[in-house]
């Protein structure tokens, strides 16, 4: 089948473990770009967060932030559509956050907001490269608007014991789900990656069969299913294989990369197969 749609995830998928995009990387999306393939990304990012790495891989397409949340145009930063998570929602998921004593910010396509600045927001801003704004407390009680999305970080292993609860609390109204193993996150029922990458298809002129798509994370699944050819990293959680129709090696390996020379062809005979 033809490919004429390459879309990633961003951290722990096409980022090393620095969160930076390795020349191997880089050189695949050039050159996928350079036989007519059109690329772009998905992340859980807010735009801000993601701006710097679509311009090494000269992503000129609109690109997928805060889980499908908003779809932004990369040449000016301007938000083409966006699914926000309602008030109300968004203001019972801060206070479920509080009541569980878990470290909680929310989004705008400007930025990120947190009651105060601590351990989890600063680990936080060096991932993402962007600082947030802290409002004070409590974070439920600071929310006026309808948020791009909302998020708890937390020990993985708190992360697993919140999120069935929140799954519980949220059924039907919100998409909960987790796109880091520290990382539970709500969005608008119909703010997902996949969903977005529909959106974004339809506005391309492209089938979804003509998409491949990677990711690692259980957030990814709806992409990864909607896309013709979805592709697991080979770190990617068990879920994320389950459904992939190929694996390929880790981010730490290169995989988007030696998956896009496979699929669309090799860029160079200094890498190794």
């Amino acid at each position: 089948m033809p490919i004429r749609l390459i879309v990633s995830d961003l951290d722990s998928t096409l980022l090393d473990e620095k969160v930076t995009l390795s020349r191997r990387t880089i050189e695949a999306f050039h050159y996928a770009q350079a036989q007519g393939v059109m690329t772009t990304l998905a992340s859980g990012r807010m735009y801000g967060a993601m701006a710097r790495f679509a311009q090494a891989l000269h992503i000129e397409l609109p690109v997928l932030a805060c889980q499908g949340a908003a779809v932004v145009d990369v040449r000016t930063g301007e938000v083409l559509s966006q699914r926000p998570v309602p008030l109300a929602l968004a203001q019972e998921f801060l206070r479920f956050a509080e009541e569980e004593g878990a470290y909680a910010q929310y989004y705008s396509a400007e930025g990120y907001f947190m009651e105060a600045h601590c351990p989890e927001s600063e680990g936080y801003a060096r991932l993402a490269g962007v600082e947030g704004t802290p409002v004070g407390a409590p974070l439920w009680k600071r929310l006026d608007y309808d948020p791009l999305k909302a998020l708890i970080i937390a020990p993985p292993p708190r992360i697993q014991e919140l999120l069935p609860k929140a799954k519980a609390l949220f059924d039907g109204k919100l998409e909960v789900t987790t796109s880091m193993a520290n990382y539970l996150e709500v969005t608008h029922p119909d703010a997902n990656k996949g969903d977005a990458l529909r959106r974004l298809a339809a506005i391309l002129g492209v089938e979804m069969t003509d998409i491949m798509a990677f990711g690692d994370a259980p957030n990814d699944i709806s992409m990864l299913t909607a896309a013709g050819l979805g592709i697991a990293v080979g770190n990617a959680h068990p879920d994320v294989k389950r459904v992939a129709k190929y694996v390929t090696d880790s981010q730490k390996e290169d995989g988007v990369a030696k998956a896009i020379e496979k699929f669309i062809g090799r860029v160079g005979s200094q890498w190794p197969a």
